[in-house]
């Protein structure tokens, strides 16, 4: 009996596991667990259209029972807290899951939040966001500081959260006669968002209503404590077919891993997707001894969803503004979903925010305004 083991979480490992159940089809000699912390699953892309209001909560939340619905993957709901490798074992804090095979799927660990700031790293932390924007836009207008909403952070995470606040909040707010708000970036690196991007960028904490923390977090520190190579940021360093460098039995997918050598991927929910997909079938194919083919990224460079008519996009050397770079970002996030259930719904949330100026202009507000 081989046993392939997914450990982790993310959308990368989702998509993975998801494979996994699909590709093991008919194979009784193969068994596969995946050791994920809870039994729903936040799909992450989808963070910033809910902290935005522009789709609900519900739309991003997974129930792993209904995702894996063939069995072929058992799921347990554990957290990772360490790897022996020369006993091929993920420790979890509830039990030890050995493995012939492993996708491994780390997740960065986030700063603490304190100090009034609201954490941004979940389903209910988005719409935590959004409900207070609702609730700032619905109190009367006292000076410039409540007005103004003070994003930190430099990554990916943040620069999706700034660009469609700045969108959200302006048409939203603007379609209800309310005084947009004011969206700033607090970041020590350089950003370029675009002239088009209408957030205001900080290199010091400013007054704001509503201050977040998008931060992109370290590495955990048990992945120091393995012999698994990793870089100065501590992220395992993987081939080109996402196999961790010097060995066979061991995949690596998510934000937390880094190809060994040559141009990095892209940093994109698209990025996940194919990482999840070709873990899967790498790990087949060492299964039957085939070889693995390598993961050769999409071609984009640069996807930021600005609104309908900001939009900038760059994808495969070609420049794309306005609304047809807005529509395939959109796109790309929603063809990485793994139901088409959840993805109909997705879609069908957008067209409706796009006719109401999204989930704020549709929630009942206080009277007297």
């Amino acid at each position: 009996m081989k046993r392939i083991c997914i450990a982790g979480g993310g959308s990368a490992a989702l998509i993975a596991a998801r494979a996994l159940d699909d590709g093991l089809y008919g194979r009784r000699n193969v068994r596969a667990v995946f050791v994920h912390d809870g039994a729903y699953a936040d799909w992450t892309p989808l963070l910033p259209e809910i902290a935005s209001g522009l789709t609900t909560a519900r739309t991003a939340r997974l129930r792993l029972d209904d995702l894996l619905d063939d069995g072929r993957v058992q799921c347990v709901d554990d957290r990772v807290t360490g790897l022996d490798l020369d006993r091929r074992t993920v420790l979890g804090a509830g039990a030890e899951y050995h493995f012939d095979l492993l996708i491994l799927a780390p997740q960065p660990v986030l700063p603490p939040v304190t100090g009034g700031w609201l954490p941004y790293a979940r389903v209910a932390d988005a719409a935590r966001i959004s409900r207070s924007i609702l609730s700032l836009a619905a109190a009367p207008v006292a000076d410039a500081r409540s007005q103004r909403i003070l994003v930190r952070g430099s990554g990916r995470r943040a620069i999706e959260l700034v660009t469609a606040l700045a969108w959200g909040c302006g048409t939203a707010l603007a379609s209800r006669a309310m005084a947009p708000f004011e969206v700033y970036l607090w970041t020590d690196e350089e950003v370029d968002l675009g002239d088009e991007a209408q957030v205001r960028i900080v290199t010091e904490e400013v007054d704001a209503s509503l201050r977040i923390d998008a931060r992109e977090g370290s590495a955990p520190g048990w992945i120091a404590d393995t012999d698994l190579p990793v870089d100065d940021a501590g992220r395992l360093l993987v081939a080109d077919n996402l196999a961790v460098r010097g060995r066979h039995d061991v995949f690596g997918v998510g934000p937390l891993i880094a190809r060994s050598s040559g141009r990095a991927w892209p940093a994109t929910s698209v990025t996940d997707w194919q990482m999840g997909n070709l873990a899967a079938d790498n790990a087949r194919m060492e299964l039957v001894g085939a070889s693995h083919e390598p993961l050769v990224a999409w071609p984009i460079e640069r996807v930021l969803r600005l609104g309908p008519n900001d939009g900038r996009a760059q994808v495969a050397g070609m420049k794309l503004r306005g609304e047809l770079a807005r529509s395939v970002a959109r796109l790309l996030v929603a063809g990485t979903i793994p139901t088409f259930t959840k993805k109909l719904a997705v879609m069908g949330e957008w067209a409706r925010a796009g006719r109401t100026g999204g989930e704020w202009a549709t929630l009942p507000l206080p009277k007297g305004l």
